[in-house]
């Protein structure tokens, strides 16, 4: 086996919707991903880190909330895990 690589996966509802290195790239797509074109409001989307029993290696993964204007929630969860690149 080849060098592993680190990457985020995050979901919505299940299916990985985006794929980054680090927070940076994270929130940058996942806020293009919910706002598109429009104005970014961050004060829309809160972050949780996972609670877990067996705390994760990496506090990245957890979970975004986005609410919308009507009140409605939509969950992003994001998981780490590794790649190979051969």
């Amino acid at each position: 086996m080849g060098l592993l690589n680190y990457v985020y996966v995050v979901t919505c509802d299940g299916r990985p919707i985006l794929a980054a290195h680090n927070k940076t790239e994270i929130e940058n797509m996942l806020y293009e991903y919910i706002f598109g074109s429009e104005k970014v409001n961050k004060d829309q989307v809160t972050y949780k880190p996972f609670d877990s029993k067996y705390p994760s290696i990496n506090d990245l993964e957890g979970i975004y909330y986005y609410k919308d204007e009507m009140g409605n929630v939509d969950e992003f969860r994001v998981y780490g895990t590794e790649y190979s690149n051969n």
